[in-house]
């Protein structure tokens, strides 16, 4: 057996190392996770993307392509609408200070 050195994958969570370990190992490529438990050391930190999937030198480029092909039937993340203009926030704040300062005027008035 050859010995698992040749990175093919990298990512910042467990988990999706695991699931692409397990998806080389059902196309018959051995591979391990590696660094999984730094992930825990820096607690709240960012510490970007250490986790790794390692294969043999010889399994290196099937291993990419089995990857490349898992990453291209992914469907697309959906995009983030935009956030409102920072104008129409401002008019919802001045006419919310003005209806409260009505309302506070009315009950003072009593």
């Amino acid at each position: 057996m050859q010995p698992l050195t040749e990175k093919v994958y990298e990512c910042s969570f467990g988990v999706e190392a695991h699931m692409i370990c397990d998806l080389l190992v059902r196309a018959g490529i051995s591979a391990r996770v590696d660094g999984e438990f730094l992930q825990g050391a820096g607690g709240e930190l960012p510490l970007g993307s250490g986790i790794k999937v390692r294969v043999a030198p010889a399994d290196a480029v099937e291993a990419r392509a089995v990857i490349d092909e898992w990453e291209r039937l992914q469907p697309e993340e959906p995009t983030a609408a935009a956030p409102p203009a920072a104008s129409r926030s401002m008019t919802w704040f001045i006419a919310g200070f003005l209806l409260g300062g009505l309302c506070v005027a009315l009950v003072l008035a009593r």
